[in-house]
């Protein structure tokens, strides 16, 4: 089984990506995604492909973000036109991680709470950007959030090339009854593995800190042949921001190996 993590910004000393590439490849990581919430530019994408691959590890997945300046992602369902700009955006980071051969992203389905209801139009943009990646041989992940019912919508008629990103966070303390792996199990592609407690605040916690119960994922991963990938925060836990990045990194990479026995 292989390992990855994203790039954290959450802890006080929140390393550049470049410094962190070398830490997790210490630490023992296979892989690093970048979250959403990454400070540097895009553009460095090519680059840090690059580096990490000198490290012996890989930039497996870029999160797309929820937002641009000026638009997100909810702009999509509010009709084709109104849905450009955020599509025009995306297309600037499929483009970056083709050049840096990056082959997966991840992306979720809709933005805040509530959400404009699923529309004809907004489903030709997600084709769209489907047949915009797979162009580019790169893979979308869509994510499960709170938006169930886009969620469906945009699985139900997506391109089998594309897949599910399955965040374990997300499913138990935002749709605990739905059976996510279930429904999705099958195009597994990507995984958000981390803990919580249960309630809406989604903690980011290192698994086996909260009370997400992992028996529930094991029957799904038999299958699976990617890489376990972590999504952490050390926004919430002051233990995880008094660590140095370097000793949490060391930390997450155990729990990683820890999490094997359970999956």
């Amino acid at each position: 089984m292989k390992y990855g993590i994203n790039i954290i910004v959450s802890h006080p000393a929140s390393p550049p990506v470049a410094e962190q590439i070398a830490i997790y490849a210490k630490a023992g990581f296979d892989a690093f995604f970048l979250g959403s919430g990454i400070t540097e530019s895009y553009e460095n994408i090519p680059k840090w492909a690059a580096l990490a691959k000198g490290y012996g590890i890989r930039l497996s997945a870029v999160h797309i973000p929820l937002k641009f300046k000026g638009c997100d992602m909810d702009d999509l369902w509010r009709g084709y036109a109104a849905g450009e700009r955020y599509r025009n955006e995306v297309k600037k980071l499929l483009d970056l991680c083709a050049l840096g051969k990056v082959d997966k992203v991840i992306l979720h389905v809709a933005h805040k709470i509530p959400a404009p209801a699923p529309s004809e139009e907004g489903l030709r943009s997600f084709r769209e950007l489907e047949d915009y990646a797979k162009a580019r041989e790169v893979q979308i992940c869509y994510e499960n959030c709170k938006h169930s019912e886009h969620l469906a919508a945009v699985m139900e008629g997506a391109d089998p090339y594309h897949g599910f990103c399955y965040d374990s966070g997300h499913h138990h303390c935002y749709t605990p009854k739905e059976d996510l792996l279930g429904l999705y199990g099958a195009r597994l592609a990507f995984t958000h593995f981390h803990d919580n407690l249960g309630h809406w605040e989604d903690l980011h916690l290192l698994p086996g800190e909260g009370t997400f119960d992992w028996s529930t994922v094991k029957k799904y991963l038999k299958n699976y042949t990617g890489t376990v990938h972590l999504e952490l925060s050390c926004t919430y836990r002051a233990p995880y921001r008094a660590m140095k990045f370097e000793e949490f990194a060391a930390l997450a990479y155990a729990r990683a190996k820890e999490l094997k026995e359970k999956l």
